[in-house]
């Protein structure tokens, strides 16, 4: 999906980019259980996926075909402020990969160019637990950057009750980092 940011690790504008429709959407999850038969995951990712005006018909439609495992891969910026978002998130019900690199400003900004992102992505943490719904953290590591947060992020994740599992991935860069 199309996407305002410019975060440095993100490779989703390396190329030309491109928006798919929900009927687009529709046929490729159909081809998608014609050639699998019972998929078990699909994942909606981007760019920033949860900005398509979409993305919460094109979770049901995954739903809908009885794809087990049904994700969103997200930054939390509108879980943290969009209240009809968050009530149809916990209808939809999808699992929730949530990027979250760690606690200092300097990592926001060297990884995805903003520094003052924390205080956001813990509300919306907050908000996936009032809700109901559970995340999977998704921290990109950096050496030099924020290697020094692991620990910090394992006891966060432990104590929060929206969180549910980490899955650490080493920074990758597409051509894109300065």
């Amino acid at each position: 999906s199309a996407c305002n940011m410019a975060c440095p690790l993100c490779f989703a504008d390396a190329g030309a980019g491109f928006n798919l429709t929900l009927a687009e959407v529709e046929a490729i999850l159909d081809h998608f259980v014609a050639t699998e038969g019972n998929p078990e995951v699909v994942q909606f990712s981007g760019g920033e996926p949860s900005i398509h005006p979409d993305i919460i018909a094109m979770l049901r439609a995954a739903k809908a075909r009885n794809i087990r495992h049904v994700m969103l891969n997200t930054n939390g910026k509108r879980i943290a402020n969009d209240d009809a978002f968050l009530a149809e998130l916990a209808d939809v019900h999808p699992a929730i990969y949530f990027q979250f690199d760690g606690f200092d400003a300097e990592t926001y900004r060297l990884l995805r160019g903003e520094s003052n992102i924390l205080s956001e992505k813990l509300r919306g943490l907050d908000r996936l637990a009032q809700a109901g719904l559970s995340a999977v953290l998704v921290p990109a590591i950096e050496r030099g950057v924020n290697e020094h947060e692991v620990g910090a992020i394992v006891r966060f994740a432990l104590d929060h009750p929206a969180v549910r599992g980490i899955n650490f991935q080493p920074a990758f860069h597409a051509q894109r980092y300065i």
